[in-house]
């Protein structure tokens, strides 16, 4: 539903992984996502996230000048940070919210996130790019 929400706004959307490739593409065929999604994985990148290597070359790969990440980590939201690009949060990848904090909004779900994209996008856009808290991970 999401990846339909985002088409629906016209977005160029590519999936960015740092996992390994092969586990990458078995997702993607098990999701039906393998055919018309463009993928970058760890072999796209120097440096994995939280370095910004994987989302710079996600939108290398479009040729995108803006950018919001949508991610389901601490690493996925200081790799936008680092990046310049604002990010918006699933709780999908098994961490605390709180660990999620430096995102533009949190949704507990993709389809959450589907259903308010445009207010999402919205906060994005205007969501400033604070530097990270001293201490703070990742």
């Amino acid at each position: 539903e999401l990846l339909k929400a985002l088409a629906r706004q016209n977005l160029k959307v590519v999936i960015a992984s740092s996992g390994d490739p092969r586990h990458t593409q078995r997702a993607l065929r098990l999701l039906r996502l393998d055919q018309g999604v463009p993928v970058v994985d760890a072999n796209d990148a120097d440096a994995s996230k939280p370095a910004p290597d994987l989302l710079a070359a996600a939108m290398h790969k479009v040729d995108g000048s803006r950018a919001v990440m949508i991610g389901d980590t601490a690493w996925d939201i200081e790799a936008a940070r680092r990046c310049d690009v604002p990010s918006l949060a699933v709780g999908t990848g098994g961490v605390d919210r709180s660990e999620l904090r430096g995102a533009a909004a949190i949704f507990a779900t993709p389809r959450e996130l589907a259903d308010q994209l445009d207010a999402a996008l919205q906060r994005a856009s205007s969501h400033p790019m604070d530097p990270p808290e001293s201490g703070s991970r990742p």
